[in-house]
Formats: structure tokens, sequence, C-alpha cells
């Protein structure tokens, strides 16, 4: 499994990479499921991420996962 593509309403083309070696679980969950259509929305300031409010459920473990947040 190599990945998947996103076409946006202006046809522009999104190809995202799986990380099969870090996150095994979390890869075949997602490729699973699709697949399907959504609203996606693109996170400007915190970095290279995409966001939905209404995503599939994937029942797995965390993996591979960062946790940032500030300390005073």
């Amino acid at each position: 499994m190599r990945g998947f593509v996103i076409k946006t309403s202006r046809q522009q083309i999104i190809r995202f990479n799986y990380y099969a070696e870090a996150a095994p679980v979390t890869v075949a969950a997602f490729a699973k499921i699709l697949p399907f259509a959504r609203l996606l929305f693109h996170a400007r300031i915190s970095g290279q991420e995409t966001w939905t409010d209404n995503a599939h459920g994937l029942d797995i473990i965390q993996e591979n996962a960062s946790v940032f947040y500030r300390t005073r």
C-alpha cells in the first residue's frame, strides 16, 4: 500500500503517503474504509494537517503519535 489521493473542488491533486512500517494497524484500518467522501480542512497554522468534523471512527491503538504541549 503506497497511499491515496484527494482531488479538490478546483481539480488539484493532493497525494498522501502511508507510513506502513511506523503505523501498520492505522494504515490497514484507514485503507479498509477507502474510498470515502468528506469535506477536509487544511490546518494552516499547526502544520501539514487535514481535519474533518465527521470522520469515520477507527477503533484501533494509537500508533506513532506525537503530542505537543506548552509549559510555562
